[in-house]
């Protein structure tokens, strides 16, 4: 069960990292500015989903859900300030590999 676990955990690390390196190739060499923008956007919203996402773990007085709603607050308050669109999917998705992410770092090794 715990490898099952570890291995979606190494593939989801994997996945973020996959998905960064497209955004930044798209960024750097893409011809189209509509696709260099929407790389750039993913870039920034990862970046600051990564930051707070952080910063809500410091949060023990609050409940998991209530960390994540949080962060997804914070990050609709941004995106508005840049008047950016980013579907709420894509925000979730993001907090939850970064959650996960965060979780294999931080595993203690009695843990694993």
């Amino acid at each position: 069960m715990i490898e099952n676990i570890e291995m979606i955990a190494s593939a989801i690390t994997a996945l973020i990292t996959l998905i960064t390196i497209i955004a930044v190739l798209i960024a750097k060499y893409a011809k189209s500015e509509r696709a260099r923008k929407f790389a750039d956007t993913m870039l920034f919203v990862r970046d600051q989903v990564t930051m707070y996402t952080e910063r809500a773990e410091m949060f023990q007085d609050m409940s998991g859900p209530e960390r994540k709603q949080w962060v997804v607050d914070k990050i609709h308050k941004i995106l508005e300030q840049y008047n950016v669109d980013v579907s709420d999917a894509s925000i979730e998705f993001l907090i939850e590999q970064a959650i996960q992410y965060s979780k294999r770092v931080n595993q203690r090794d009695k843990d694993k």
